[in-house]
């Protein structure tokens, strides 16, 4: 995926990768070239993970998604792992 996870695109990512889980897919998520990224971005990326059952990995993770993911994690929130 390229350019921004947002509110206004956090969803459609979420339902299109978890559409392909219920299919018997597994899904890496490239968040290398997201330029910037959201709390309704990340909160996405966690949904997919957490409801991917395993079959959802974040790889690689972008300098944006990785950048607000430590931020949180400093705020004492806990974030799934990338992998």
């Amino acid at each position: 995926m390229a350019d921004d996870l947002d509110l206004r695109t956090a969803p459609r990512l979420a339902e299109r990768v978890l559409d392909l889980v219920r299919c018997g897919a597994s899904v890496a998520v490239d968040t290398s070239a997201v330029a910037f990224v959201d709390c309704c971005g990340l909160a996405a990326l966690e949904r997919c993970v957490a409801e991917g059952r395993g079959e959802v990995s974040l790889e690689p993770v972008g300098v944006a998604v990785e950048r607000l993911r430590h931020l949180v994690e400093l705020s004492g929130r806990a974030v799934p792992s990338a992998g």
